[in-house]
């Protein structure tokens, strides 16, 4: 008759049926195996636990670069003045009359607000470009400054969406 318990032929392969003291079984063989392979493992990893720490420490540290942003301190914004356009990676600031500036971007002339309506804007002295969207208006020499496109399509070509 076998036993539904790793399929020992005996009531002795079953574990704590026996009394105390029998000799061992299969089942106990195995444990003891199992074991011991566990605790040179262990011990292995103990003499060269250093070299574990480094590895660890070495592929914390590859992670951590990979996952975190890094700052962009080249100066991606940069200045293109009456038109002559410069391809760089990063965002372009524009600065012209407000005119050549709507046509850069591709906008309809008739959508260039008028100069009281740009005066309403922050001055270059009281504003400094630095993120996209952000816009000056000069009404003494008549010169809009923008970073990106998207500052002018949202304060004027888009229309407001009634709800």
């Amino acid at each position: 008759m076998k036993y539904p318990f790793r399929d020992f032929p005996s009531p002795l392969g079953a574990r704590n049926s026996r009394p105390l003291g029998g000799p061992p079984d299969e089942l106990d063989r195995w444990l003891v195996r199992w074991r011991f392979g566990m605790f040179k493992s262990i011990h292995r990893l103990r003499q060269h636990r250093w070299r574990v720490v480094g590895v660890l420490l070495i592929l914390a540290l590859l992670v951590t670069v990979w996952l975190l942003p890094m700052p962009d301190e080249t100066g991606a914004a940069q200045t293109i003045h009456n038109r002559e356009t410069t391809l760089v990676a990063g965002l372009q600031k524009v600065c012209d009359h407000p005119q050549q500036v709507f046509q850069h971007f591709g906008y309809a002339q008739a959508k260039v607000p008028d100069k009281s309506t740009l005066s309403q804007l922050p001055t270059p002295a009281h504003l400094q470009l630095q993120k996209q969207g952000d816009m000056t208006y000069d009404p003494t020499t008549d010169i809009l400054c923008t970073i990106g496109g998207s500052g002018i399509y949202t304060r004027f070509i888009q229309q407001p969406q009634k709800w």
